[in-house]
């Protein structure tokens, strides 16, 4: 017989994937209890060993025995059977915000240009316009009226 069927493999849930090309797997199994013959839920983890760091948090994964590797490492990484939900949302944002800057830098930056140009055409013709000015002088009569007349002059 092989002797790689011989070695266990089991399912669990990835908890942590903090160190490099390590992931440490829960691995939860059911015992009967002695006594009152009620199944007991257990829970194991185990340190496996993930070559190209592909496991992440929270995905299910199936690891199987191996030589030793490590202190604590006995078994290395078969597959990752079900990414998590949080790393495939953060994965599609990630993709969807790069696509959304790059369309932004394209679109933006030609009106920005244009607003500019139009801009600075308004502003000349503004300058090159000569507005007529008005003063006003007021004159204050006291003695013959009390209101004060007003004289209008154009200045160019």
């Amino acid at each position: 017989m092989n002797e790689r069927v011989k070695r266990p493999t089991y399912s669990g849930k990835v908890v942590s994937d903090k160190m490099d090309k390590t992931i440490v797997v829960l691995v939860s199994t059911y015992k009967k209890h002695k006594m009152y013959k009620k199944r007991v839920k257990y829970d194991k983890k185990y340190y496996a060993h993930d070559e190209l760091n592909e496991a992440k948090m929270g995905d299910q994964v199936t690891i199987m025995g191996c030589r030793p590797l490590s202190a604590l490492k006995r078994y290395r990484l078969v597959s990752v059977d079900v990414r998590s939900i949080e790393t495939i949302k953060a994965e599609e944002i990630e993709a969807a915000l790069i696509e959304q800057e790059t369309v932004e830098e394209v679109v933006v930056e030609q009106p920005v240009l244009e607003e500019v140009v139009e801009q600075e055409t308004v502003e000349k013709e503004v300058a090159e316009e000569k507005v007529p000015t008005v003063e006003v002088e007021v004159k204050d009569e006291t003695e013959e009226t009390s209101e004060p007349s007003e004289e209008v002059k154009e200045v160019e």
